[in-house]
């Protein structure tokens, strides 16, 4: 049995009933209709006898034979998906640093440390562990990757599951693990929340916002070839950093009080609030009182808000599109709830995500039943 997938392949819009009824009736008690398993699919059993075989993002073909059983993730963006599409437990490698991400490795029983971080892993750690399966990041490959080739570790290439090669990615880690329906599902629920997303925004008429979002790092920004700035322009808001040359500058106090934006946007480590050395509210207060920011139009009209940088990538993206949604355009998204959807993103798909940090100051205005707030 060969699996194959035409690159830049489409999933036709297929609008899910829960999304619809979300944004026709403000979410009210709408999340109880869901089709959803209250957790992710089951893969396919590991076989011998039949070969699975997909185009990763190098374009490179790569066949297995049989599902993968004991998969090394030095790509750490992978993670979130492999737990999505039921096959935490056949991880048995990670990047160091999420040791100690304790949400993260609950999902992962069987996952030890390959040493370093990202390209800097260690192979000879990964060798020992007796993988089926190694995946990397297509821009940061193991250093020691001859290692890896003289042992015949097949390995994979995939990029940050970011568009516009997201889908194609989830779709390929679908079939390379024998989950492809619940790959499916998930990518026609961000394909029909963004289309329903767009519906709202192609309402907005007037002078966009104008938005200065700032990296974990104090004064750094996004610039014009980054995923925030095409998350910021999907959003219809204008990213004021977008012209400048870098794609991850750092700039100044001065220029940010030159530009004057309508909007601050502050992302937080989801691992520093996981391990309570900040808070999103102690974030929110330094940044506010920052020496000459008390003027600008963001500060006066509090428009300045804290997220966890956990809400924009993987899994969590469309709830966090949603709250940057409602951030630039609040009338239009009045009766939208996000954390409604993070909740639906977490009952189909991946359990407990609902219960990371979200946003300061509160975005949303319609707490979903049973639950003590919303974020």
């Amino acid at each position: 049995m060969k699996h194959t997938l035409k690159k830049n392949g489409y999933i036709p819009y297929i609008p899910s009933l829960i999304l619809i009824l979300f944004f026709i009736c403000g979410i009210s008690g709408c999340l109880s209709a869901s089709q959803g398993t209250g957790s992710a699919g089951s893969p396919n059993p590991g076989v011998t006898d039949q070969t699975v075989t997909i185009t990763d993002s190098l374009n490179r073909t790569v066949t297995l034979m049989g599902y993968p059983q004991r998969i090394v993730a030095a790509n750490q963006v992978v993670l979130d998906y492999l737990i999505l599409l039921g096959a935490g437990g056949s991880v048995v490698g990670v990047p160091e640093f999420e040791l100690e991400n304790k949400a993260l490795m609950g999902y992962l029983p069987n996952a030890t440390g390959i040493g370093g971080s990202v390209a800097n892993i260690n192979c000879e750690q990964i060798v020992a562990l007796k993988p089926d399966l190694v995946i990397a990041f297509a821009k940061y490959p193991p250093k020691a990757d001859a290692l890896l080739n003289s042992t015949h570790i097949p390995e994979v290439y995939f990029n940050n599951f970011d568009s516009p090669d997201e889908d194609d990615e989830v779709l390929e880690l679908g079939r390379l693990v024998g989950n492809e329906k619940k790959a499916e599902e998930y990518v026609r629920f961000t394909n029909s929340s963004m289309a329903a997303i767009q519906s709202r925004l192609s309402a907005t008429s007037g002078k966009k916002p104008r938005v200065y979002v700032e990296y974990l790092t104090d004064y750094m920004t996004y610039g014009g070839g980054s995923r925030l700035d095409r998350i910021v322009t999907f959003l219809h808001a204008d990213n004021i950093a977008h012209n400048v040359s870098a794609d991850y500058p750092t700039i100044s106090s001065e220029w940010i009080i030159e530009q004057d934006p309508d909007i601050i946007i502050k992302l937080v480590s989801g691992i520093s609030l996981r391990d309570n050395t900040t808070t999103l509210k102690d974030a929110h207060s330094g940044l506010v009182t920052r020496p000459g920011f008390s003027n600008l139009s963001a500060v006066r009209n509090h428009r300045v808000y804290v997220i966890n940088y956990d809400m924009l990538s993987t899994t969590r993206q469309v709830p966090g599109m949603l709250y940057l949604a409602k951030m630039f355009y609040p009338a239009e998204f009045s009766d939208i709830d996000p954390y409604a959807v993070l909740n639906e993103s977490a009952y189909r798909f991946q359990p407990g995500i609902d219960h990371i940090s979200t946003v300061y100051p509160p975005v949303s205005v319609l707490p979903v039943a049973g639950q003590a707030g919303s974020g």
